[in-house]
């Protein structure tokens, strides 16, 4: 149930990904790639005036004036980017030779600044000097979203034997945030520290509950082309308000563009402590994973794979062992699609099929044993819609289906869920 929920989180990751990757790049120098990555950010649904400033700063470093002014325009109005947008419109103003209107912003941007530092270069515009303004990128960075919605099966079983638990129906509401920031240092070689926690409640199937809470400390270093990652991260699961699982892993990883192409490559391996009602599941995880991201015209597409092995400590009993250490094999791809500037349409889609590593000895109601091996195949698909009715929000519906097959007829459910919620990256 934990894997599947997890699934279900707002997607935020890929436009996160793309605006630390931009982030990354402009730091670098390399102007072209971070206006791709922040193009990417925008087109995966954020939408917050960071991004546009930042955005039209590589646009303006490659002598895109067109679109850098478009970019800038966008924010003029943003009580934090405003000032330094107008600023910065003067300066794609005097590229285009538009000597009268880039006063006008020089002045509109000396009235509305409240840094001494932009008043005075402002001014020194509006006489002869000559001076630029580099962009800043703002210490934190996240997102936090509240949804709410309904789940036709949340107890993802379909054991005749418990019909009076399963496929139970039920309204859930969720909130998730995460944030980002370099505690030390910076991209070019530096620590990070990362928060998230996510939380969905049911409105009487209480006893499924699920949250999850994690920090990480992650060093990060630029070298050449390449960023490579490597840090440690602690997290615990709770469900129904109990304790589920608590781990620490660590995690190595880099980042290479290749041509259009952004190569990430991965490996966590992590210790895993099931709380007392879920002893079971306590035991080792290793998972590598690799994944290509690019863009077809104004299409921002992902594919990956994943290989996660489990060494757990299994259930049993007197008369009766249940596997809980699968090796699974994930193929996944999204996409996601801008129709305009206020709507985005992402489709995701995977695959897993797991193969657990002993056999299951269990007794069937009849009074029979079935021993076997279990196997799991999982198809999941999702179709999210985003409309920003502003810069600095986002309102998303998404519906996800999911189908689990398994050699066992308990393992096996189907899963529709539906939900709507608002977002706001920072």
């Amino acid at each position: 149930m934990a894997l599947l929920l997890a699934m279900h989180l707002p997607a935020w990751s890929a436009s996160t990904d793309e605006y630390r990757l931009g982030v990354d790049a402009f730091k670098q120098g390399r102007y072209e790639a971070a206006r791709d990555h922040f193009t990417a950010a925008y087109h995966a649904g954020r939408r917050d005036a960071t991004l546009l400033y930042n955005l039209g700063s590589a646009q303006f470093k490659l002598g895109d004036y067109q679109a850098a002014y478009g970019s800038f325009a966008r924010i003029a109005n943003d009580p934090t980017w405003g000032p330094l947008a107008l600023y910065n419109l003067g300066l794609v103003d005097e590229k285009l030779h538009h000597e009268e209107r880039a006063q006008q912003h020089f002045r509109a941007a000396y009235e509305a600044a409240q840094s001494p530092k932009l008043k005075q270069l402002a001014a020194l515009k509006m006489g002869t000097a000559r001076q630029s303004v580099e962009p800043d990128n703002d210490d934190w960075f996240g997102i936090a979203s509240i949804a709410g919605g309904f789940d036709d099966n949340v107890v993802l079983l379909n054991d005749q034997s418990l019909q009076s638990v399963s496929n139970q129906q039920d309204y859930f509401a969720e909130a998730l945030a995460s944030a980002s920031s370099f505690v030390t240092g910076s991209v070019d070689g530096g620590w990070r520290a990362d928060f998230s926690g996510y939380y969905r409640a049911y409105r009487d199937q209480t006893d499924y509950d699920y949250g999850v809470a994690s920090t990480a400390l992650v060093y990060n270093r630029i070298s050449g082309n390449s960023q490579w990652q490597l840090g440690g991260k602690a997290d615990a699961q709770f469900v129904g308000g109990d304790a589920y699982t608590a781990s620490g892993s660590l995690r190595a990883q880099i980042m290479r563009p290749i041509g259009a192409v952004i190569l990430r490559v991965r490996n966590d391996i992590a210790y895993v402590d099931g709380a007392s009602n879920f002893g079971y599941l306590t035991g080792w995880q290793d998972r590598l994973g690799l994944q290509m991201g690019g863009k077809i015209g104004r299409t921002a597409l992902r594919l990956g794979y994943e290989l996660e092995l489990n060494n757990r400590r299994d259930d049993s009993t007197a008369t009766e062992f249940f596997s809980y250490s699968p090796t699974w094999n994930r193929f996944y791809a999204d996409a996601t699609q801008p129709f305009s500037d206020a709507f985005d349409l992402s489709l995701r889609a995977d695959y897993q099929f797991s193969r657990y590593r002993d056999d299951n000895v269990q007794v069937n109601a009849d009074g029979s044993v079935s021993i076997a091996a279990r196997d799991d195949d999982r198809i999941t698909a999702s179709l999210r819609v985003t409309y920003h009715p502003s810069n600095t929000w986002g309102v998303f519906s998404e519906y996800v289906y999911a189908n689990n097959s398994s050699k066992f007829s308990e393992y096996e459910y189907n899963d529709s869920q539906i939900l709507i919620g608002i977002e706001r990256p920072f």
